[in-house]
């Protein structure tokens, strides 16, 4: 298995030899601002078995509390806030 990080995303790339494989089976990942209840994701993630999937920087919302930011959170995940606001979709 290969890693390439590209815009906060890991993309795995893995060779399937000898046996058969579900495409529709899918990993799904969630990074947030902390791990409390006044948390707010920040990143949302999902790939298939070949690794095909998206990833989404989201913006904080300015009705999120900014209080709850937690930086052993961002230690973990590696997104600062400063990032999330420039580069994150608020679609």
């Amino acid at each position: 298995m290969r890693e390439t990080k590209k815009d906060f995303c890991y993309v795995r790339e893995t060779v399937l030899s000898g046996f058969e494989y579900h495409e529709k089976l899918f990993a799904m990942d969630i990074e947030a601002s902390g791990l409390h209840a006044q948390s707010f994701p920040l990143q949302i993630a999902w790939c298939n078995i070949l690794g095909r999937g998206r990833c989404y920087l989201l913006k904080p919302s300015t009705l999120w509390h900014l209080q709850s930011w937690d930086e052993n959170a961002e230690a973990l995940h590696g997104i600062s806030l400063i990032d999330a606001h420039r580069r994150g979709d608020n679609r």
